[in-house]
Formats: C-alpha cells, sequence, structure tokens
C-alpha cells in the first residue's frame, strides 16, 4: 500500500465542522457574558477579540480597538515589560497573576492582574492568546479600608469583641489570629463558606485551613514576605469543613503594638470559585468536543506525542485506530443534521463504555474518530479490539423511530513498526482506514508498505 498525497477533506459538509462552530459560538457567549475583561490577540500581538467588560473599563469600543497592537494598552515605561511577557509565552511559559499597570483610552492608569492562555494549534504553535484581566482598583481600595481597620484594631486588640462589629457585614471571610496563628475570631462570611463555625476553629492553628495543594515552601514563603514586607496577598486554596477546597484571594496583615511586635494577624478571604469554574471550563473546551464530551483533535495530537516520549527507548508497542461512520452523510441528507448529531453521541457513548480507561478515544471532527491503544502486548490484542470496536458500533439503533444500521472502516497503524511520529502514525493509519473502506462496511485493515 502506498501513503497517498491527494486525500482531502471535503470542507463543503458543514457538519463537518459543526463541532468548531459551536465552540466558538460558545466561547463568544462566555466572552460577552463575563464579568473579567477579556482579549484575544495574535501572535503579533494585535487584538482580534474585545468584550463589553473591556469597551467599560478602557473606554475604546471594540470597532476602535480590533486591529490595533495590544501595546495601546499600555504606557510607554511598561511596553518593555509587556514585550519581556510575550517573550516568555512563546517560549511555552505560563503567565499567571501578572500585575501591571495599563492606561484606558484617555490615558488614566489601571492597575490589573493578568492571565495569559496561548491557545496553540495542532502543531503546538501559538494562534492566539486568551487574555483575562482583572481591574484591582477595587482590591487596592479594599486594603487601604482594610489598613484603616487594622488601625483601629491596633489600639484595642486586647478586647476582640470590639472587632465583631467591623466583620459581621463584610461580604468576604476575615480571621483574626494571635501571633502564634491560633484562630481568636471569624465573620459570618467565613462560615458561610467554609463549613467551619466558631465552635471548630477558635484557639485551633490557621493552618487547619491549610491545602494540600500548596507545598510547604509556598507557606515558608509567605511567612517571609510577612516578615520582609509586612503584608502578603495572592491565590490560594482553602480546605472546607467537608474536605472539599476553594479558590480564594487572600491577604494577611500583620497587627502590631506600638513598638512594631506582632500580636495578632488579619486575615481577609474572597472566594474565587466563580471565576475558577469559568477558567476550568474554558481550559476543558478547549481540549474537548463539545458535541459528545470526547477529547477533541487538539488533546489527542498532545496525549498521543506525550505516549510516544513515554515509549522511546522502551519494548512496548502502541496502536493508533482511524475510525469513519460508512454513510454517515446519508443519515444527514435524509435525516437531518440533528439524527446526525444524536448518532454521533451514541457512537461516542458506545466506544466509551466498551473500551478500556486507559485506551484514549477521541473525536478528530465530522464522523472521524480515533483511539490509541496503550501497552500492546501481541498483534492479536489490536484484533480483538478492532473487532470489538466493529461489534459495538454496528449494532442497530432507534432514532425517533427511525432504525439506524451503522456501519464503520477501520484503518490502523502500529507504533513503532508505522512510525515513530504523531503526523506519520496518524497518517498511515487514515491511508488504512481508505483501504478498508474500499474493501467494503465493516472493515479494519493494518497499514503494510
Amino acid at each position: 500500500m502506498c501513503l497517498s498525497n491527494n486525500i482531502k477533506i471535503d470542507y463543503s459538509q458543514p457538519n463537518k465542522f459543526f463541532c468548531f462552530r459551536s465552540i466558538i459560538i460558545q466561547h463568544n457567549a462566555i466572552v460577552k457574558a463575563s464579568f473579567d475583561i477579556i482579549i484575544d490577540d495574535d501572535e503579533l500581538g494585535m487584538i482580534i477579540s474585545w468584550n463589553d467588560k473591556s469597551s467599560r473599563i478602557y473606554g475604546y469600543t471594540a470597532k476602535e480597538i480590533i486591529g490595533k497592537s495590544i501595546f495601546t494598552l499600555f504606557p510607554n515605561d511598561k511596553k518593555e515589560d509587556v514585550r519581556q511577557v510575550i517573550e516568555k509565552i512563546q517560549a511555552g511559559k505560563k503567565i499567571d497573576n501578572y500585575e501591571i499597570v495599563q492606561i484606558d483610552r484617555k490615558g488614566k492608569t489601571l492597575n490589573t492582574l493578568i492571565k495569559i492562555f496561548p491557545v496553540t494549534d495542532m502543531e503546538e504553535i501559538i494562534n492566539y492568546k486568551i487574555e483575562i484581566i482583572k481591574d484591582i482598583a477595587c482590591k487596592l481600595k479594599f486594603k487601604k479600608a482594610l489598613d484603616k481597620k487594622i488601625e483601629t484594631l491596633r489600639t484595642s486588640f486586647i478586647k476582640l469583641n470590639a472587632a465583631e462589629q467591623i466583620f459581621e457585614n463584610a461580604n468576604d471571610g476575615f480571621v483574626i489570629t494571635d501571633k502564634n496563628k491560633i484562630i481568636q475570631m471569624i465573620n459570618p462570611a467565613f462560615i458561610n463558606v467554609t463549613g467551619y463555625t466558631a465552635k471548630d476553629v477558635t484557639g485551633i492553628s490557621i493552618e487547619i485551613l491549610k491545602s494540600d495543594r500548596h507545598k510547604k515552601c509556598f507557606y515558608e514563603n509567605i511567612q517571609r514576605l510577612l516578615e520582609s514586607d509586612g503584608y502578603w496577598t495572592g491565590e490560594i486554596w482553602v480546605k472546607k469543613k467537608n474536605q472539599g477546597e476553594y479558590l480564594s484571594w487572600t491577604s494577611v496583615n500583620p497587627i502590631c503594638d506600638s513598638e512594631g511586635k506582632v500580636k495578632m494577624y488579619a486575615y481577609m478571604i474572597c472566594d474565587l470559585t466563580e471565576r475558577f469554574n469559568y477558567e476550568e471550563k474554558l481550559k476543558y473546551q478547549a481540549l474537548h468536543d463539545i458535541l459528545t464530551g470526547l477529547p477533541n483533535r487538539r488533546c489527542f495530537y498532545f496525549k498521543l506525542r506525550t505516549i510516544i516520549a513515554d515509549l522511546k527507548n522502551t519494548a512496548n508497542m502502541m496502536a493508533v485506530f482511524f475510525l469513519d461512520l460508512d454513510n454517515f452523510k446519508k443519515v444527514n441528507d435524509t435525516l437531518g443534521h440533528n439524527m446526525g448529531d444524536a448518532l454521533l453521541k451514541i457512537i461516542a457513548k458506545r466506544l466509551k463504555d466498551n473500551l478500556y480507561s486507559t485506551d484514549l478515544i477521541a473525536r478528530m471532527g465530522g464522523d472521524e474518530f480515533t483511539i490509541i491503544l496503550n501497552n500492546i502486548v501481541k498483534h492479536e490484542d489490536v484484533v480483538k479490539v478492532a473487532d470489538k470496536i466493529i461489534r459495538i458500533v454496528s449494532q442497530p439503533l432507534v432514532l425517533e423511530g427511525h432504525i439506524i444500521n451503522v456501519a464503520t472502516s477501520i484503518g490502523i497503524s502500529r507504533y513503532p513498526q508505522d512510525g515513530k511520529t504523531v503526523q506519520m502514525l496518524l497518517k498511515k493509519a487514515d491511508v488504512a482506514m481508505y483501504a478498508a473502506k474500499n474493501s467494503g462496511n465493516n472493515k479494519y485493515c493494518f497499514y503494510s508498505n
């Protein structure tokens, strides 16, 4: 069998790209409704997406700013810092919680906190970046207010019951400890979020809130900054009473006596669960097919590249399956795309329910699926799986009273004999799939030279 250089995808079939359009539509809806500033810019730093919150904060309309450089939003003395950040992203580094001064349309300075998610193609080349920006002016204002409250407490820390009036109506959680970090007081907001009552934690070390997500050095660094800077603020995971956890924006401020000796610590804990869930949703959508819930093409390429790296210099084998549903276009044309989508979801569920959890199943687009069989022991194992897939896929199904008989063609390539790269293994599995399709329905074919 020879590799073909003229195999093309039929872009005229709308269902092939239904999932892609769905991701874009859902992403745009989330961006538009977000309470955060969300800006997309391409690899050259040109702004390509601008949500309503961005317009309110910066004063530019989408029409005015799209197509302009991201440097438009930074003062001259910060542009070199921005260039360094872009270089870090292009080098594959993550930018998380980066504080920087920006400017709006009128030149007014803005204090912002930036998270940047690079979006790459299947070759891991950065196409554009998603920037989630939080205006932290309110946080700075809150810190000033908090400092003012702490100044009041500094003169009366022995009578902690006086502080209850300050904390009672706060929306964020507050914890007061002694100099040894033993909890003395909490407010109602803290109880609502963590589930701990005053009886549960009073007299207990603040370490009861520690999450296993952070290493020992993380907490040691907080203490060093408290001693050197006089305060600490940042994101931290907090443990709940029911063993659950939540992400918080926490500020820690020492309360000192007139001689400057630390007598107490005040913790302000702001729940960031909603923002965390939103960011996790973005990450999930970037790696999963919206219609079926299976990993998408990008995730498949990443996983396959990782497995190849793990198998290097070992005697282990794996196989790549390329599946195409026979006559799927006929279902779309005769029964409609909704029925076609329902069929794809059923096939995806059958595959997930009948293969091992160690096998990766992905939807490449349209009616094409891929499977990675890891740690293959012998050739017969691959044959058994291929026979099983044909059997479960070809079982008739009923959709809205219509009996549909499904068939599939499977092409198989193996590592290392058929190739040692992602592109070679997938290309050879694709060639083998076309050979299987030419042999009739419900056939599988191994790649051969």
